[in-house]
């Protein structure tokens, strides 16, 4: 592969990285919304991606500050109906890097691959040959398809990739966060939306959790589009958002879907359907979780835990906006036939 040439901002950028990310994993852990695990884990993926573009990164800050916020409203209506509730909504390493670790991956390939955010735009020059070849036969036509279009195809899916991932975990907690606090019951999405389930059962939604899906997606590509603009890497901003609003509303009902069927839900013995009644946190005591359990208040099977099931609802959006990505990015910005 063709020698890649990183500006000088790169290592600007990995110096602030250090002090930002570990300025912001000291006050997690201070504050309690992240463990030492968490706080650890959350330093190496800011480094990583504020390296990488300053866009990625200060759309991963937004995204981990809006989350906290949300995660402190409502404490009170939310430990009272799940036991293992952590004041702060305290996140270990394997919560953040479910989160966000796909998405440093991205950031790094973009690197490695393209240079820096802002360093080559969806209309930049040709790609190393290997790794146009390799586009071209990910995207099809690998005969036809001219190394313009292949370029414009990895670099706009790249970056839609990484929106899409941040879009979708951020619709996630944010639906979490919010959804639980609707005054609606929550509805089952595996029932058509027909039964209804106590507040925080995996797999309820709610017009209001469905809302703030969209919403936190939307905020993250609507962030993203301001920030390549400000930061004068700003193409392909006008895809952002509405990739951004569309992975936050995919991932939250592929996170719903999962968490229905393969996520277990433990109610309190003789509270589901009731106004008070608690979720049991699986890693509550074990007589507690047994007793329900004997009692026939579940709902889903054991199959997936809950940093399983976000990883996949991640994987899956970060594929559907990347695919998005590389088609338009040939289409619309290099001026290319697919068909």
């Amino acid at each position: 592969m063709e020698h890649l040439e990183l500006s000088s901002w790169f290592w600007i950028r990995c110096a602030a990285g250090l002090v930002i990310a570990g300025a912001m994993a000291g006050r997690g852990l201070k504050r309690g919304s992240l463990s030492k695990s968490g706080a650890a884990a959350a330093l190496l993926v800011g480094f990583g991606t504020l390296a990488a573009s300053w866009r990625f990164g200060l759309v991963l800050i937004g995204f981990y500050f809006s989350s906290t916020i949300l995660t402190r409203i409502g404490t009170s209506k939310k430990k009272e109906m799940e036991r293992g509730f952590k004041e702060g909504g305290q996140r270990d390493a394997w919560q953040v890097l479910t989160n966000s670790g796909i998405a440093l991956a991205l950031s790094v390939a973009h690197v490695v691959l393209l240079g820096t955010d802002g360093d080559a735009g969806p209309q930049g020059g040709p790609l190393p040959a290997p790794t146009a070849a390799l586009v071209k036969s990910l995207v099809g036509h690998a005969t036809a398809l001219p190394d313009e279009c292949a370029a414009a195809a990895l670099r706009t899916a790249l970056l839609c990739a990484i929106v899409g991932h941040f879009a979708c975990a951020c619709g996630d907690t944010w639906a979490s966060e919010l959804g639980v606090l609707s005054p609606c019951r929550p509805r089952l999405v595996t029932s058509c939306c027909l039964r209804v389930v106590p507040p925080g059962t995996n797999g309820g939604v709610s017009f209001l959790g469905t809302a703030a899906s969209c919403a936190g997606g939307l905020f993250v590509g609507a962030l993203a589009s301001v920030l390549g603009a400000v930061t004068g890497c700003g193409a392909a901003w006008e895809l952002l958002p509405a990739v951004g609003a569309a992975c936050g509303f995919v991932g939250s009902m592929v996170d719903s879907g999962l968490g229905a069927t393969l996520q277990e839900t433990v109610f309190v013995a003789g509270s589901a359907g009731s106004k008070g009644g608690r979720i049991v946190a699986l890693d509550s005591s074990a007589d507690e979780t047994a007793a329900a359990r004997r009692a026939g208040h579940t709902q889903g099977f054991p199959v997936l835990s809950n940093n399983a099931v976000n990883f996949v609802s991640v994987a899956v959006s970060t594929l559907l906006a990347a695919a998005v990505g590389a088609v338009i990015g040939a289409t619309q910005f290099a001026g290319c036939t697919l068909v």
